[in-house]
């Protein structure tokens, strides 16, 4: 979403718009921090809700969150229109930006993992799936209330380990963290 606030003739920033710059070298002006709002060429996409995460790319594409949804921004190679938005049916929405994560799963292939309202996620080449039933007695106490942040997390690549902490109880602030084993992981 846009940081700007709407001054004179600039586009009002918007919680559900997601924005991109043009592709290094597409022209001999500054584009590694150009966005287009022209009638011809968009640098942004709107969703039907406000946005709460961007996934890094991981499967070939980028996944929208909110709270309650997903998107995928599949990209086209057309200047015009560089990414086609699809809403993502049945998917799990996200709690927190901080808690998208790029790891690996059990065979060592690319997955993003996420804490969604409904716990624990991971989507890789078996598509979405839930982590709540490995940790159901810790996110029952998640407070999603949390008014500084909710839940965060890293992966730790050598130790092929995802760590979240969340906020639980009447916490503010992460005060328990949960490790996954991308090893032991199973679909």
């Amino acid at each position: 979403s846009a940081w700007e606030t709407s001054i004179g003739d600039s586009m009002a920033p918007s919680p559900r718009r997601v924005w991109w710059t043009s592709a290094l070298g597409s022209t001999d002006e500054g584009d590694d921090e150009r966005v287009s709002n022209t009638s011809s060429v968009k640098s942004y996409t709107d969703v039907e809700e406000a946005v709460s995460g961007i996934s890094p790319a991981a499967q070939g594409s980028n996944f929208i969150f909110s709270y309650n949804s997903q998107w995928k921004l599949v990209s086209t190679s057309v200047p015009g229109a560089p990414f086609v938005r699809y809403r993502m049916g049945e998917a799990k929405g996200c709690i927190e930006h901080k808690s998208i994560i790029i790891g690996e799963d059990e065979d060592g292939d690319p997955c993003i993992y996420w804490l969604s309202p409904q716990g624990p996620m991971r989507k890789g080449k078996n598509g979405d799936q839930s982590m709540y039933d490995d940790v159901a007695d810790i996110w029952d106490t998640v407070n999603l209330s949390a008014t500084k942040v909710a839940g965060h997390g890293v992966y730790h690549r050598d130790k092929h380990q995802i760590w979240w902490w969340v906020a639980t109880g009447s916490s503010i602030d992460p005060d328990t963290m949960m490790v996954f084993d991308t090893r032991l992981g199973q679909s």
